[in-house]
Parts: C-alpha cells; sequence; structure tokens
C-alpha cells in the first residue's frame, strides 16, 4: 500500500500520437490474477455475504446484464472467463485521449481471454449538449466556437436525457462542417456515426445511450471486442443491493473515513474548492447524508440521499425535499435485492463518483481502467477500502493519448511571449550594446549618451559610492529610450503579437477535441497502434 500521506502523479503525453499507461500492458495479466486472488480470499464481510461470494455474484449479473443489453451484438451463450476488466466514461463523444482506453480493454481482454465491459455511466450529469469546435477565417486567425447539438435548459442525468428538438440533431453536422471549413473539408467521423444517433434518438433512446451506440459501432466494425453496458442497470442488482445497505448500516463510520480521506488528499494537494474533487458528506442531527444520488422520472433533478433510524426497527431515506419511505431494518438484512428494487419503484438511487469506482472495482471486475482525472481521484477511494474494510485496494491501471487535429500551424507561433518579453526588455535597458544601434535616433545628444553610458560600464565605483552613478545611469537610460521610442514600441507591439498567436496555437493544438472531428481511418489506426505499444510509469510511448 501506499503511505496515506504520498499519492502518485498521473500525467497525459505533452507530445502528440503518444500515449501513458500505467502500470504497462504487459503487466496487467499479473495484476488481474493478484487483484482476483486477494479479493476471493479475503475473510471480509459484505452485507453478511463474503466479499468473494459477492463478486462471483456481481460478475455473474454484469456479464448477464452487459450481454443481454442490445447494442452489443451479443450471440451465442454468455462468455465464460471468470476475469471482468472493466473501463467506464460518460457517454459523451469524448477526446482521443478517452477512447484510448477502450482501444487498451480490448487488447488487454484478448491477452488475457478475459471479459472486456466498458460501463457508460449514465447517471453522471450532462452539463452541456455542444461540441468545441477550433475555427480558421479567411486571414489564418484560429479560434474555437462552441457548437450546440441542442440547447439544454437544465442540468439533467445522461439517463433521463431525451431530444426535444431533432431537427436540431439533424443539421448538427452540417453545422460542425461549417465551422471547421476553413482548416478542413475532408469527411470526418462524425459523418460516419451521426446516422446512427439518429436512428437511435427515433427510435426512443435515451441521448447518451444513443451517441454510446454509434460510437461502439465504429468499434465493432474496426474489430474491437468488449461489451457496453449502462452502469444505471447495475443498480437494481443484488451486488448492488448489498453495497448499498452496507454503507447505510454504518453510514456514521463510513461517512467520517470517507470525508477524512478526502481530507488527507485536498490537504496534500492544497485544494481550497470545497466541492473539488467531491463534497463533504454531511451530518445533520440524526440524518447522514449518503454517497449516492436520487432523482425520479418525474423530477430528474439529482439530490443527495439521507437515512437515519426512525425506531420501531425501521430506517427512513429521504431526499429531504419532495420524498421520503421507509424500509424494515430486518428485510433490508435478509431481503436486499426486494429493499433496494422497493426503494427505487418511485426513486432511483444511483452511486456518486467515489462510490461508482467503489463498486465497480470492489464488486464489478478484477481490473479497472481509469484516465488521468480518474486515476488521481481514485487514490480516495485506495484509502477508503483500506480503512473501511482493513483491506489492501484492488489495483488498477490509468491510461491516456494525445492525438491532436492536422490544424496547420505556422512555424512563428512557436514563439513563447516571454521571450518576446525579454528580448524587448533586454534592448530596452541595454541601448548601448551594438546589435541595438540601429534603433537608437541618430543625433549629436543620443551618440554622445551612448559613449557615456559605454565609459559607465566600464568604470563602475565600489559599492558604497554608487548613488551618484546609479541617478546618472538612470538619466541617460531614460534619454535613450526616448530616443529609441519608436522601435522599442516596435518590439513592445511583438510581445502582442506573439501572445496572440500563443492563444491561437493553443486552440490549435489542443488534445481535448471530439473524436467527432477526426478523420476515421488515421484515428483508429493510430489507437491501435498506441494500444501495442508499452507505456511506462514516468514517460509517454509514441508512434511515428
Amino acid at each position: 500500500m501506499n503511505s496515506p500521506s504520498t499519492y502518485r502523479s498521473f500525467r497525459s503525453p505533452a507530445e502528440d500520437r503518444h500515449a501513458y499507461c500505467f502500470p504497462e500492458l504487459d503487466a496487467w495479466p499479473q495484476l488481474i490474477e493478484e487483484n482476483a486472488s486477494r479479493l476471493r480470499s479475503t475473510p471480509t464481510i459484505l452485507h453478511g455475504y463474503p466479499l468473494g461470494e459477492l463478486r462471483e455474484v456481481a460478475g455473474k449479473e454484469l456479464v448477464r446484464e452487459a450481454c443481454e443489453y442490445p447494442t452489443n451484438f451479443h450471440q451465442g451463450p454468455l462468455p465464460t472467463s471468470d476475469r471482468i476488466l472493466l473501463a467506464g466514461h460518460q457517454p459523451e463523444l469524448f477526446h482521443p485521449g478517452v477512447w484510448y482506453k477502450n482501444f487498451l480493454l480490448s487488447e488487454a481482454g484478448r491477452r488475457t481471454k478475459g471479459t472486456a465491459i466498458n460501463l457508460i455511466i449514465d447517471q453522471d450529469l450532462c452539463r452541456s449538449l455542444s461540441m468545441r469546435v477550433p475555427t480558421r477565417d479567411g486571414e489564418g486567425r484560429i479560434a474555437v466556437e462552441s457548437v450546440p447539438i441542442e440547447l439544454l435548459d437544465r442540468t439533467l442525468p445522461w439517463e433521463t436525457l431525451f431530444p426535444k428538438d431533432l431537427q436540431s440533431w439533424e443539421t448538427f453536422p452540417e453545422r460542425i462542417h461549417r465551422s471547421i471549413e476553413g482548416w478542413s473539408r475532408r469527411a470526418i467521423l462524425l459523418d460516419k456515426i451521426w446516422p446512427t444517433v439518429m436512428r437511435a434518438l427515433n427510435k426512443g433512446m435515451p441521448v447518451g445511450e444513443s451517441l454510446a451506440a454509434a460510437r461502439h459501432e465504429i468499434e465493432i466494425e474496426a474489430g474491437l471486442d468488449f461489451l457496453e453496458l449502462p452502469l444505471s442497470r447495475m443498480m437494481t442488482s443484488f451486488s448492488f443491493a448489498c453495497f448499498f445497505f452496507e454503507i447505510v448500516s454504518e453510514s456514521r463510520h463510513f461517512r467520517e473515513i470517507y470525508n477524512q480521506c478526502r481530507a488527507d488528499y485536498r490537504s496534500f494537494h492544497h485544494i481550497r474548492n470545497q466541492a473539488h474533487p467531491v463534497p463533504e458528506l454531511v451530518l445533520d442531527g440524526d440524518w447522514v447524508e449518503l454517497p449516492f444520488w436520487t432523482f425520479s422520472d418525474l423530477d430528474p433533478v439529482r439530490r443527495a440521499i439521507w437515512s437515519r433510524r426512525a425506531g420501531n426497527g425501521k430506517i427512513e431515506f429521504s431526499d429531504r425535499v419532495a420524498w421520503s419511505q421507509l424500509l424494515d431494518e430486518a428485510a433490508i438484512q435478509k431481503e436486499p435485492l426486494n429493499c433496494i428494487r422497493d426503494l427505487q419503484r418511485q426513486q432511483r438511487i444511483r452511486t456518486r463518483a467515489l462510490t461508482t469506482t467503489l463498486y465497480a472495482r470492489l464488486l464489478l471486475g478484477d481490473l479497472f481502467v481509469h484516465g488521468i482525472g480518474g486515476g488521481k481521484y481514485d487514490q480516495i477511494s485506495d484509502r477508503i477500502i483500506e480503512q473501511w474494510l482493513r483491506i489492501e485496494p484492488p489495483t488498477y491501471a490509468v491510461a491516456s493519448a494525445t492525438i491532436r487535429l492536422p490544424i496547420p500551424v505556422p512555424s512563428e507561433w512557436d514563439r513563447a511571449p516571454h521571450q518576446v518579453r525579454s528580448e524587448w526588455w533586454f534592448a530596452r535597458h541595454h541601448l548601448e550594446r551594438p546589435e541595438f544601434a540601429e534603433m537608437v535616433h541618430k543625433d549629436m545628444g543620443s551618440a554622445s549618451l551612448l559613449r557615456e553610458k559605454q565609459r559607465m560600464i566600464s568604470n563602475v565605483p565600489p559599492r558604497g559610492s554608487k548613488r551618484i552613478w546609479h541617478q546618472r545611469m538612470q538619466e541617460i537610460n531614460g534619454l535613450l529610450t526616448a530616443a529609441a521610442k519608436d522601435p522599442l514600441a516596435q518590439m513592445q507591439e511583438q510581445v502582442l503579437v506573439a501572445e496572440q498567436q500563443q492563444r491561437q496555437r493553443a486552440i490549435a493544438m489542443s488534445r481535448e477535441y471530439s473524436i467527432a472531428l477526426f478523420d476515421q481511418q488515421s484515428l483508429i489506426g493510430d489507437l491501435r497502434r498506441l494500444a501495442l505499444k508499452k507505456g511506462g510509469s514516468s514517460s509517454s510511448v509514441g508512434i511515428s
């Protein structure tokens, strides 16, 4: 285990067409076996069941649900492997660095003959239905534009989100092409996937699942081999019921551990924002805030779930706004599956960020593949597992890639503004040097000043006797600067130009643009080749 006072650093590759993978892919088969063996043999009990036995049940539930999920096109018997590899992300059209995880997931499944499953994290909020797009005008200037698919009137979970304006969805590719025509007039991945998105939406699928289905269809065509499943479909399973009610049964103790692990991470990284990386869980009288969300079909706004012991062997659950429900403690212990389904007849119960991966890593799979952000924050989950269950947490992998759009960038945009600013400052204070001789307006006064400054530089008085010398040097510098006013002003303008060019370069070189903006064949080829490379803990690997 890592010391509680230390946290590993993960970084995205800075170079184009490079990938980061830690631990390296060759080490994953051993990690999978070590994780599976350790969790199978632990004496830990979760809601009355040995953790190893509950993991077997959870794995079967997950594989069965995934095989029945319609976009997987699965036919024939269920996979027989008892090793499960997992990754997960929100169902957006993410950037290539996120997509790289799916290529690794498929390759790792092939190497280990395990069952690879990508979890669609559809209970997370969809904050915007738009795509950031780099644009270029006729004069070569680059800016970034946010092209909306559809305007949202409020922030909702992906699983509850359905289109309100299908015409806006249909015209989205056309609007994207208008935005990128300054640097690309080729077909892009968006053109390939959008008909599938529209077919799914017209069949009544939620927005998130429609986007994910179109992306997964491309993956299947590319030969990737893994299943997909919205995580929300596991929230009425037996394994989730046991996980949820175990936390409920010791909610006060779990809250203390959760908050302390969060506080340790925040202290180590000097984080001040109270919502980052996750808010703390609150204790309010006899109410304890649980690390889960709740919302309903009629009111799809996510709210925290609270619980308290209500007497007479009852536990009350509530969002403390409009919903409240009592469950019998004895029934929870004996029939957790019935109770979790009873609890969700009117309300949906969903994991939060840390409990999402706690549930996935502890019960659903033998290795979870994170991106950079998830890898950083799940170190909090490691501490929670250590202190809550008193076991060594299962190891996870972290992977990402950097692949940039092919936007031509002039070489002069590589100038760093601070270098141009330093050149201007140096010239301003050293006009006596030969390389700046042409900048000073030639008259008898300035020529005399230059000679005087050179003599003064050659005859600097000792310390303690420099006051008059320093005053005169300031006077000379001021007069010379005035004599070189126009050339210095032109140099200062170059600082502003370099800053503007640097901003445009950053826009063009961003690694955050959606996979939908890339050429399908080249992007898939790059990601496939990177997945076959070995990644390391301190450096990235690339392709030529």
